[in-house]
């Protein structure tokens, strides 16, 4: 840090994330700031300059340098934030910068003591905010915790069963545990078997009893603002987690304009969606795995305007994901409704779904804008835009008004295959369409839905065909 720097800083005043001390502070003390950064945004301390920033520096550089060595090692778990960074100010008036990172993975105390700043104060935790932001740091997951006035009555074994099902169609292979013996295994059940915040989200039988907002609400907008009188419609989802984000994607994606040309030299129409149904689809998810559950009150809020779709999900990232390294960084902060969403089927590969999101966004024949994430510290906010028309495209006898399609490119090749073959496979999908087997399993299931096709056989054997 220079000079100048150093002095818009002073200029400021203490605050959020700036702190000054005087030379002669003790590591204890100085050891209750390093903590009450790091358990917050970070921010920097001066070192040499009194509370109303006067610039008084260290008389003794290597002393002071020791102080705050001393006073990291006081702070656990170890925080490494390495050395301080003496900047002089005017001969011989030296001033010690001690930089704490922000978004540090843990949570941090001083002899028992958990501190967080809050303004231009170092400020201890109370229970209910220490727990809080343990479970923000993932030191403590909030998915795993019991459910005090809940039993195992409350599970849905019927759930149970159907996600057996779908395991052994994803993986092609027999599950042979027991439905408690699974659950448990799933992290879905504790000891006296007592459904976890998991067990219960993926598979309760009234969800709303001990969660009472909806898991996922959707509103639809007439044009690009918010408004009761723009509103075109909304809707709210219950039940399970893994039944609330197949309705919202699905509500999502069937709401979408589509665009509809002929293709040059070709008698077929090709559909163009706004949006790449694939984002629509993992954007949602990713709200619901991905959200803070431990926010009470809150749910997923998807808005749908005439030119982006925005989704909120609430709790910020967790560490150290940030809406600049989201594409190289990656953290579960749910990591068992994570796993029973990729069993399910509704997770492809972990780690892997933002950046085809991305590459999705970017093959579109349109090559709308780029989604953007924004986290306002209480929740992350995903944009996806639409698609827009180039003038000289969409002046072109090619193109005819926008229609509505329920299937994509992929699902309508699979319905004429099967008009002649009359019989198709996973497998025989996945490579005629260049998709993964969870992908391919996933659109076929979603044919199935809409009452296209029929699953038939169980196992190696599950094949899908008309019906008759």
């Amino acid at each position: 840090m220079k000079r100048d720097e150093l002095l818009r800083l002073i200029a400021q005043g203490e605050g959020q994330q700036i702190d000054f001390k005087e030379e002669a502070i003790k590591p204890g003390r100085l050891a209750e700031a390093l903590v009450a950064f790091a358990n917050a945004e970070g921010g920097v301390i001066l070192i040499g300059v009194d509370d109303s920033g006067h610039v008084h520096g260290v008389g003794d550089a290597k002393r002071a340098a020791d102080n705050v060595v001393e006073a990291i090692g006081l702070c656990s778990p170890p925080l490494g934030i390495g050395l301080p960074q003496p900047v002089e100010m005017e001969p011989g008036v030296t001033v010690l910068v001690v930089d704490v990172p922000a978004r540090l993975p843990r949570v941090y105390h001083t002899h028992g003591r958990y501190l967080r700043r809050a303004g231009s104060r170092n400020v201890a935790l109370d229970e209910a905010a220490l727990r809080r932001l343990l479970y923000e740091r993932g030191e403590l997951g909030y998915e795993a915790e019991p459910v005090a006035e809940a039993s195992l009555a409350d599970v849905d074994q019927t759930k149970v069963s159907d996600f057996r099902r779908r395991y052994e169609d994803v993986y092609n292979r027999d599950l042979a545990l027991p439905n408690r013996d699974l659950l448990v295994a799933m992290g879905c059940l504790a000891r006296d078997d007592q459904p976890t915040v998991a067990g219960l989200l993926l598979f309760g039988h009234e969800t709303h009893r001990y969660f009472f907002e909806p898991h996922v609400s959707i509103a639809r907008y007439r044009g690009e603002s918010v408004g009761a009188e723009y509103r075109l419609d909304s809707r709210d989802y219950y039940g399970t987690i893994i039944e609330a984000a197949v309705a919202a994607s699905d509500y999502v994606n069937e709401h979408v304009q589509i665009f509809s040309r002929l293709l040059s030299g070709k008698v077929v129409r090709q559909d163009v969606p706004q949006y790449p149904r694939f984002a629509i689809r993992e954007i949602i998810i990713n709200a619901i795995v991905h959200r803070d559950w431990s926010i009470k009150g809150s749910r997923v809020l998807v808005k749908m305007f005439s030119d982006r779709i925005e989704v909120q999900s609430p709790g910020p990232f967790p560490p150290p994901v940030t809406s600049q390294n989201i594409r190289e960084e990656h953290q579960l902060r749910n990591p068992r409704i994570a796993q029973a969403f990729k069993d399910y089927g509704l997770i492809e590969k972990f780690g892997n779904g933002i950046d085809r999101v991305f590459e999705e966004v970017q093959a579109h024949p349109f090559r709308p804008r780029l989604p953007t994430f924004y986290d306002t510290g209480a929740s992350v906010i995903v944009t996806l835009y639409g698609a827009v028309l180039p003038p000289e495209e969409a002046a072109s006898p090619l193109y005819v008004e926008p229609a509505r399609s329920g299937l994509n490119e992929r699902q309508g090749k699979a319905l004429e295959y099967l008009k002649t073959y009359g019989r198709i496979a996973r497998r025989e999908y996945s490579r005629m369409c260049g998709v993964s087997d969870t992908e391919a399993y996933r659109e076929l299931s979603e044919m199935v839905a809409k009452g296209l096709i029929v699953r038939q056989g169980k196992g190696k054997g599950t094949y899908y065909a008309l019906i008759p």
